[in-house]
């Protein structure tokens, strides 16, 4: 009975300790508050936080070269520019099926591409909803960032709609409790081309001509973006088959007036040096995703993996 007695005392004196409220006195890791969002340094790292959608790693390491931001196997395979390779065409049966026009509803390759893609929406939409609540007096840079995200937004709805076509549009302030019931007919191709567009134009006028930052989207790359979503936009499709029925002239008549006015872009002197590590970001770089090798991070560094399949050779192989 004495060593029930002591066991029973034990147990109690550990269930005391354990239910002490220390704990909730920790302060929370990486939240965000009023406070710390005031402080430059923190609006930056959640705008870093966004640019870093285009490495496309959210669920697992192989989603980058599976479902690729390149979109060369969405593309260029699909499109008979490029060839899938590899050892027959049950490896990688998805990237296969796509090159032969056989899409079918579980293919893998599909709905992980649209996972990345709508998580990298959710990650803009969480990044603005935060940038509101910045005190622009303190931070003058608001404007601008929340315009970059904007930007970033827009072009994962492009995204969407050109492999797509019919999508659900997630509003920035809409609840998540009801993101089960937003429909993918509510808006057709011309209405979502024609907000993204607009959505542009929009931002365009919050960002300056230039940054300082090689990769950091400025004026320009929302104008010439803007041209492009209208030049999508001109050729008019059939909703059901999605043949080409026309040429909207006076869009096309839009993207040449957007494009007379971007000034600060040339042509290289020789189109070879295109694949010359040296003429990077160079005077035909409109906008390039910064990648980068041996800059302190674990493993190979943040390099572009979405090529991994798209090469002869690749790390680990």
């Amino acid at each position: 009975m004495k060593l029930k007695n002591i066991f029973t005392i034990a147990l109690a004196g550990l269930a005391l300790s354990a239910c002490s409220d220390d704990f909730l006195e920790n302060k929370p890791q990486g939240s965000l508050s009023d406070g710390n969002m005031n402080d430059p340094s923190a609006v930056d790292l959640l705008v870093n936080g966004v640019y870093a959608t285009f490495g496309c790693r959210y669920a697992d390491s192989n989603d980058p070269h599976l479902f690729p931001v390149t979109n060369w196997s969405y593309g260029e395979v699909r499109a008979d520019n490029a060839y899938k390779g590899g050892g027959g065409e049950t490896d990688l049966w998805e990237i296969h099926d796509m090159e032969t026009s056989r899409i079918q509803p579980n293919n893998g390759f599909l709905d992980g591409k649209w996972f990345n893609v709508y998580c990298g929406i959710s990650r803009c939409n969480s990044a603005i909803r935060a940038l509101r609540k910045v005190d622009e007096s303190q931070n003058k840079n608001k404007a601008s960032r929340i315009a970059e995200v904007r930007v970033i937004r827009d072009h994962w709805y492009f995204e969407l709609v050109r492999l797509f076509n019919r999508i659900p549009y997630m509003d920035i302030d809409l609840p998540e409790n009801d993101y089960t019931s937003v429909r993918n007919d509510e808006f057709t191709r011309d209405e979502h081309l024609d907000r993204i567009a607009n959505d542009l134009l929009e931002a365009a006028n919050d960002l300056p001509d230039s940054q300082s930052e090689i990769g950091r989207i400025n004026r320009r790359i929302a104008l010439a973006y803007a041209a492009k979503v209208k030049l999508y936009q001109a050729y008019e499709q059939d909703p059901q088959t999605n043949a080409v029925t026309g040429i909207n002239r006076t869009l096309l008549q839009e993207v040449v007036d957007l494009i007379d006015g971007i000034q600060g872009y040339d042509l290289l002197a020789d189109f070879q040096q295109l694949d010359l590590l040296e003429y990077e970001n160079g005077p035909e770089s409109v906008f390039a995703i910064q990648f980068s090798k041996d800059d302190g991070s674990s493993g190979v560094g943040r390099i572009n993996w979405s090529m991994l399949l798209n090469s002869m050779t690749g790390p680990g192989c």
